[in-house]
């Protein structure tokens, strides 16, 4: 779970949002039928002004509101803040090394490995990013908590400038994402369109980076 710009409490918040209004749209039209098939009782003209009324009260009691985060999700974060800190200081090899080792853990990894086949990714890709998807094609946690692969590479949805590498979390509703030349990793959330400030919870220095980190707050 990552909280904060990628929270997954924040995501089901606004996605309760969203279904409240569907409901309410679904229940004024509800209203709306059984009003105009009333006709005999009021007038057409009547029947859709009390329709449009509805409307707009139901807007006013399901529109998106702000998503404030509890004080307990906040301390969670600035852990996780603290942890990428910690994270970020260790040396790339070493970083590296870790992740390796890690990856030869079958039981919390599904792999696939690069053919040598394989359509070769792209040259704009950072170089610690074509080397991991050099030895392996996908990486998944079992747990499906993110995803890593070469399928998956492509213009971020999420951010203009960004290249996609993964998703993360129920839906896929965080990118896992680079910049051309840059071989920083982010985590872009598709539900709040920040494409510019981040955090040591949502930006590393490295892919290895990004994964010890990930695998750091299972």
């Amino acid at each position: 779970m990552v909280i904060g710009k990628s929270s997954p409490t924040r995501r089901r918040a606004q996605r309760w949002d969203a279904i409240g209004l569907a409901y309410s749209v679904v229940a004024l039209a509800g209203v709306g039928a059984f009003a105009v098939a009333g006709f005999h009782l009021f007038t057409v003209r009547f029947a859709v002004a009390f329709v449009l009324l509805l409307a707009v009260l139901g807007w006013f009691v399901w529109k998106p509101r702000p998503i404030k985060l509890s004080s307990e999700s906040q301390s969670l974060h600035a852990r996780f803040v603290e942890i990428g800190k910690a994270i970020s200081q260790i040396p790339r090899d070493e970083a590296k090394q870790r992740v390796w080792k890690l990856l030869e853990d079958s039981e919390r990894f599904t792999l696939t490995k690069a053919l040598a086949t394989a359509v070769p990714v792209r040259d704009d890709l950072p170089t610690d990013v074509r080397e991991l998807f050099s030895r392996y094609g996908h990486i998944e946690w079992y747990d499906s908590v993110a995803r890593l692969g070469v399928k998956y590479v492509g213009p971020s949805m999420c951010c203009e400038g960004f290249i996609a590498i993964g998703y993360m979390c129920e839906d896929d509703d965080v990118e896992v994402a680079v910049k051309p030349g840059d071989s920083a990793v982010y985590e872009l959330d598709r539900f709040d369109g920040n494409c510019d400030s981040f955090d040591e919870s949502t930006r590393f220095p490295s892919i290895y980076h990004w994964f010890l980190f990930t695998h750091e707050i299972q």
